[in-house]
């Protein structure tokens, strides 16, 4: 589309589970099943710690199911993280005019960036970060890189109302 055309599309990026993230809910669900146990048959205080246990895992666990939505129209891109498919946060709103520069990771064109504070909304794999895209925009007034995995339309509309700032290459 060109600069006078709307343009609106929707990303949807799903956070791949690591190693950790296994551990801790396998943990989270033994401590679980030995506090309730042994709250039944020896101390009763144990109960009421399981009982607290059950909450915190459930709460845990709904935040282990993450994904990263990426909403894009006419050079705004809103940024939300979505909780086992039902809880949506909106996390980060950015206007082309905020942005820098922006770039594949590892583009010679973000060189002079690499040092600022960074914030990951890929899906966390060391594969992907292959593929991902940096934004480097004023975030709460701070010049902030931001990592995500948009779809080539929304690269092309950035790059058509941004020629001076995004980079393709």
């Amino acid at each position: 589309m060109g600069i006078m055309g709307d343009t609106f599309t929707e990303v949807i990026v799903p956070v791949k589970r690591n190693a950790g993230s296994y551990a801790l809910q396998t943990s989270m669900v033994i401590l679980t099943v030995f506090c309730l146990g042994m709250g039944m048959f020896a101390v009763s205080l144990l109960m009421w710690v399981g009982a607290a246990l059950i909450a915190a895992d459930w709460f845990v666990f709904r935040r282990l199911n993450l994904e990263y939505e990426y909403s894009y129209a006419n050079g705004d891109l809103d940024i939300a993280k979505i909780y086992s498919k039902q809880t949506r946060k909106n996390v980060c709103s950015i206007a082309l005019a905020d942005v820098i520069a922006a770039a594949p990771e590892g583009s010679s064109h973000l060189d002079s960036y690499r040092k600022l504070p960074t914030i990951d909304y890929t899906t966390g794999t060391a594969e992907d970060m292959k593929k991902a895209f940096v934004i480097v925009a004023n975030i709460k007034d701070k010049p902030t890189r931001l990592l995500l995995m948009p779809n080539e339309k929304i690269m092309k509309d950035m790059r058509t109302r941004g020629a001076n700032k995004v980079f393709l290459n």
